[in-house]
C-alpha cells in the first residue's frame, strides 16, 4: 500500500508542472473540436482534416509532455548520472578506505551493506561528540578546469540542457576549498558546476567514451586516499544533513522525491542540503545552515525548539567524486506534527523510538539507548517503500561509534 501510494504521490505531482498542464490543455482542445465536427458534420468531414488535427494536436501537446517533462517527476535521474552505491564501492574495492558498517551491522536485523561510498576526514570522539568548525572565507571562486571542460565541450549544450530538464536552477554555493584542523576555508562554487563535475561523474556520454570519473581517476585517488580538496579539480559544494529526535522519543525520516538532484526515491534523514555561499559570507556558520535547511523542510520545526545540535562527522562521498558534507543529529523538543513540506520529500515519516521521554542529549549516547533507537530506525527504513539512503546509514553507523566510544571510556 506504501509504495501505491507513493506512486499516486509522483502522479499527482506531474499535474503541477505548467507545462504538463498546458499540454493537457491543448489535447482536450483538440479533442472537443475533433468531437463537434464528427457530431455535428459526420459526413462533411474529410478523414485528411480529422488526419490534420489530430496530427497538430499530438505535436503540440508532445512540445509539452515531453518526455523530459515527465521523466524528472516519475523516473529517476541521477541512475544515469551517478552509478549506484554498491557499484562504486566495488569500482574502488581495496584502493580507498571507504566506512565500514561495523556497529549497524552488529545491532541490527535488517540487510544492509558491509561499506558505504564515504571517505571520512573527521569524526566525533567518544567523549566529545561535538565537532565545532569555524569559517574563514577565502574568496577563492571555481571555474571548471579547461581538462574538464575540454572532456564535456563536444557535449556542454547536452549537460546544460539535462541540467534545465531536471529542473534545477543555478545559484552560488559554498565551496569547501580546504579544512585545517577545526577551521573551514570556504571558497565560492554554483550549483550547475557541481552538477556538472561531484553529480554527473558516470554520464555516459554519446562517443561511448570513458567517463568523468574514469578519465580523471589519477586526480581523483593518489595512494589509497581521496586527494586534498584544495588539489580536487571537481566543484565540491558544502552540504549535510540530520536527523531530527525529539524530545518525546520520535524520529523523523523523509521519502526523497523521484525529481532530486541525488537521493531519489530513498528513505533519508529528517533533512539535508546545501549551504548558501551567500549566507555564509554574511556570518553564518556550518550549524547555522544545517538548522536553516530542517526548517525549511519540516513543517512544524522552527530553529527556536532545537536544544542541541551534534555534528558526527565531516565526510566525504566517494559517489560524488569527493563532495564534502558534515552529518549531525538535533535533539528538539516535542513537535506538533512530523510532515515534510518540501517539494524533496513525498512525506515525512514518524518513528516511535520507545522512549517516553528523552531529557538531555546525553541519553541518546547511551550505549544501549542508542542501539534500540537505530535498531527501531533501521526497521522503520526497511519496512518502508523505499531503500534506506547513504546518509541516513552513515549517521546511524556514526551515532553508534561515538555511544561505543563513550561506553568504552566511562
Amino acid at each position: 500500500m506504501e509504495r501505491k501510494r507513493i506512486w499516486y504521490s509522483q502522479l499527482r505531482r506531474i499535474f503541477t508542472n505548467e507545462n504538463v498542464k498546458l499540454g493537457l490543455l491543448v489535447i482536450a482542445i483538440g479533442v472537443s473540436v475533433l468531437i463537434v465536427f464528427l457530431l455535428f458534420f459526420p459526413n462533411e468531414t474529410p478523414s485528411v482534416v480529422i488526419t490534420t488535427l489530430m496530427s497538430a494536436t499530438a505535436s503540440f501537446a508532445g512540445a509539452y509532455l515531453s518526455y523530459g517533462v515527465v521523466m524528472r517527476h516519475i523516473i529517476s535521474t541521477e541512475q544515469d548520472r551517478i552509478a549506484p552505491p554498491e557499484t562504486i564501492v566495488d569500482h574502488y574495492d581495496d584502493r580507498l578506505p571507504m566506512l565500514k558498517l561495523v556497529h549497524l551491522n552488529k545491532t541490527v536485523d535488517t540487510p544492509i551493506p558491509e561499506r558505504l561510498p564515504v571517505f571520512t576526514l573527521e569524526e566525533a570522539s567518544g567523549c566529545e561528540h561535538k565537532l565545532t568548525f569555524s569559517v574563514n572565507l577565502t574568496n577563492n571562486v571555481y571555474n571548471i578546469p579547461a581538462s574538464i571542460r575540454g572532456f564535456f565541450d563536444p557535449y556542454f549544450e547536452e549537460i546544460e540542457s539535462r541540467f534545465e530538464t531536471e529542473g534545477k536552477f543555478n545559484s552560488r554555493k559554498a565551496r569547501l576549498d580546504r579544512v585545517e584542523g577545526t577551521n573551514l576555508h570556504i571558497g565560492e562554487t554554483t550549483y550547475f558546476r557541481s552538477f556538472c563535475t561531484n553529480f554527473a561523474p558516470d554520464l555516459i556520454l554519446p562517443n561511448d567514451g570513458p567517463t568523468l570519473r574514469e578519465e580523471f581517476d589519477h586526480e581523483f585517488i593518489r595512494g589509497d586516499r581521496i586527494v586534498r580538496l584544495g588539489d580536487s579539480p571537481f566543484s565540491n559544494h558544502l552540504g549535510g544533513g540530520g536527523l531530527l529526535i525529539t524530545a518525546d522519543g520520535f524520529a523523523i525520516l523523509g521519502f526523497r522525491t523521484a525529481d532530486v538532484t541525488v537521493g531519489e526515491q530513498v528513505v533519508g534523514n529528517s533533512f539535508g542540503g546545501n549551504f548558501e555561499y551567500k549566507n555564509v559570507q554574511t556570518g553564518a556558520n556550518p550549524e547555522d545552515e544545517l538548522l536553516r535547511e530542517a526548517t525549511e523542510e519540516i513543517k512544524a520545526f522552527d530553529k527556536s525548539s532545537v536544544r542541541e545540535l551534534i555534528p558526527l562527522a565531516l565526510i566525504r562521498r566517494v559517489d560524488w567524486l569527493g563532495k564534502p558534507d558534515i552529518h549531525a543529529i538535533a535533539f528538539a523538543d516535542e513537535l506538533d506534527n512530523h510532515t515534510q513540506t518540501h517539494e524533496e520529500f513525498y512525506d515525512g515519516v514518524s518513528v516511535n523510538l520507545g522512549i517516553d521521554q528523552i531529557e538531555s542529549v546525553d541519553e541518546l549516547f547511551n550505549v544501549e539507548v542508542a542501539r534500540i533507537c537505530v535498531k527501531r530506525i533501521a526497521t522503520a527504513a526497511d519496512q518502508s517503500a523505499f531503500e534506506p539512503s547513504v546518509n541516513l546509514l552513515m549517521i546511524l553507523e556514526f551515532w553508534l561509534r561515538v555511544a561505543e566510544n563513550r561506553s568504552s571510556v566511562n
